[in-house]
């Protein structure tokens, strides 16, 4: 299929119809990742990836948002994302999460230290 037009739908994201009447709403960050030139012809693969780093964005982005006004915890994003239904979504589309590969490597007793600048190192405390 092949990108036909862009529609500007709101704060960075764009409607892009493609010539199979196919219609999408992608973030413009996604749109510059994939380099998704005006008739550029997308194969499945590609439109899954765009599907995905799609989806990704978005989670990025509200988590972004929610922490934009104060720092939260880690209960509270959850919380969000579960009103959101975005959880559900993340969960369905990743394989393993940051943790498994954690316990892959880490010696039984072992600790995981992990770092972070303000105000991420606050939601790593709680």
């Amino acid at each position: 299929m092949k990108i036909i037009k862009y529609h500007k739908v709101g704060k960075d994201k764009y409607k892009i119809l493609f010539d199979n009447k196919e219609e999408l709403i992608i973030l413009q960050d996604v749109i510059i990742k994939n380099e998704l030139l005006l008739k550029k012809e997308i194969d499945i693969k590609l439109y899954n990836k765009i599907i995905k780093d799609n989806l990704t964005a978005t989670i990025y982005n509200s988590c972004l948002n929610l922490i934009s006004t104060r720092i939260r915890s880690t209960n509270e994003i959850k919380e969000y994302l579960n009103k959101k239904e975005i959880d559900l979504l993340w969960k369905s589309n990743k394989k393993d999460g940051l943790w498994t590969h954690y316990n892959r490597i880490i010696k039984d007793n072992g600790a995981i230290v992990l770092f972070a600048q303000t105000p991420f190192d606050k939601i790593l405390g709680n």
